[in-house]
């Protein structure tokens, strides 16, 4: 996978390769955080996007029918199920909006008439002007609903990418210097590329050869445990996302996700060894409150320090088969609240999740530990040729920053991270002269 972003927000210019673990370096404010955030709104609005625009579609289709007198609701069964047992007729006769020739009114007015059949004489007696009245209401749902299904598959998606960006980045997606600039987005998966392009925080071009099926998790605040047990969530898409994941419930289906259960109960016990400093202990759910069962007390999430918090989050989507095979994470800043001893630990967590997953993690640090961990331990489990090393540095303008890989030459990394060190080892040195 390889993520190409050009004048997007602060950013001129990044080619990031995402095959394994990627790990994003530099100071404040230099973009670090946005490669992440655009990973998210990507995969985000694309993940089962079909049945987002079928549930979008059926609603739409209620209002016309209301709109004509008819109640589609779930109070009149009948209609309601013939209605969704139709629409998914039409939603492959057009390919989900994406070959819309294929629609035409008579194409419409055959569905409505399957729908209805003779079962609309229930309602009406039968008479010259009912059935006059019945061909009038057919015409006009067939006409509303064709005004709906002729909407060009690209012009949904580049509303939708608009909506889901603008919400992210705040209105501020294009760059602020230059805002009649062009951004441009390319993912590309296995050959087959996405483009994505805004301008004025307007999404303009929106075409893709391939359809995203994997899951993204945004990890940027190990406080967020703390709101699970809130029944108020004033959050963000990304944080949203996090939490309904984290309290995700199998037992509505048990046979949910089975097989990702089983590997990932695997994976667990594999990593128990790697987690016996550190004290996990069993998750528990009562009354609708998360607990951390430990030495037979059950403590609320809320009394747990962040470093642990930062695990037990880790934990729970690998639990509940939120976090699956091939899927992606994405780490802004993980070992902020992490002591350098569990910086290793959560480093070396990290990489197997890679290796036992194949996951795609990105990662965002301001830490040599954790960098340097990252570094080493991907060359011992041997996926060190899936993990590639960014630096992000602003240009000579102060404006824009480019993100460069430095594989090559790590040490570009290490030196802007010891440049403080240095800096306290010249003070302490004229304190000594001194």
């Amino acid at each position: 996978m390889k993520l190409t972003i050009n004048n997007f927000s602060k950013i001129k210019k990044a080619d990031v390769n995402l095959k394994g673990i990627t790990v994003i370096c530099g100071e404040n404010n230099t973009g670090k955080t946005t490669v992440g955030k655009i990973l998210f709104s990507i995969f985000d609005s694309n993940k089962d996007k079909y049945i987002k625009i079928e549930e979008e579609l059926l609603f739409e289709f209620q209002l016309i029918f209301l709109k004509n007198s008819i109640d589609i609701t779930s109070h009149n069964r009948y209609l309601y199920n013939r209605i969704i047992e139709r629409l998914d007729i039409i939603l492959k006769e057009i390919n989900y909006f994406k070959d819309i020739k294929n629609i035409s009114i008579n194409f419409i007015k055959n569905i409505l008439k399957e729908i209805f059949d003779y079962n609309f004489y229930n309602f009406l007696e039968t008479t010259s002007d009912n059935i006059e009245t019945y061909d009038i209401i057919i015409n006009n749902i067939s006409n509303d609903i064709e005004k709906i299904l002729k909407n060009p598959y690209n012009k949904i998606m580049q509303e939708v990418s608009k909506r889901y960006f603008n919400e992210i980045f705040k209105n501020q997606i294009n760059n602020l210097h230059h805002r009649d600039i062009k951004a441009s987005l390319e993912l590309e998966i296995k050959n087959k590329k996405m483009n994505i392009e805004f301008k004025n925080n307007e999404c303009i071009k929106f075409e893709e050869e391939f359809d995203i099926i994997n899951n993204i998790y945004y990890i940027d605040n190990p406080f967020i445990l703390d709101e699970i047990n809130s029944t108020e969530h004033k959050y963000g898409l990304i944080a949203k996302k996090l939490i309904t994941s984290l309290t995700k419930d199998y037992t509505e289906n048990m046979y949910k996700n089975i097989f990702s259960a089983v590997k990932n109960n695997d994976i667990m016990k594999n990593l128990e060894e790697l987690l016996k400093n550190i004290t996990i202990g069993e998750i528990i759910k009562n009354n609708e409150i998360y607990y951390l069962k430990e030495d037979n007390i059950d403590i609320v999430f809320e009394n747990l320090s962040a470093g642990l918090k930062s695990f037990i989050i880790i934990k729970m989507l690998l639990s509940n088969t939120s976090l699956k095979e091939n899927d992606i994470l994405i780490l802004d800043e993980p070992e902020i609240h992490l002591h350098p001893k569990w910086q290793l630990i959560y480093a070396e967590l990290i990489v197997l999740l890679n290796k036992y997953l194949n996951l795609i993690i990105v990662i965002t640090s301001h830490s040599p530990y954790f960098v340097d961990a990252i570094n080493r331990y991907s060359k011992f489990y041997k996926i060190d040729d899936k993990t590639n090393f960014y630096l992000s540095e602003l240009e000579k303008d102060n404006k824009n920053t480019m993100i460069i890989n430095v594989n090559e030459n790590i040490d570009l990394i290490y030196k802007k991270m010891y440049e403080p060190i240095e800096t306290l080892n010249n003070m302490k040195y004229d304190e000594d002269i001194e």
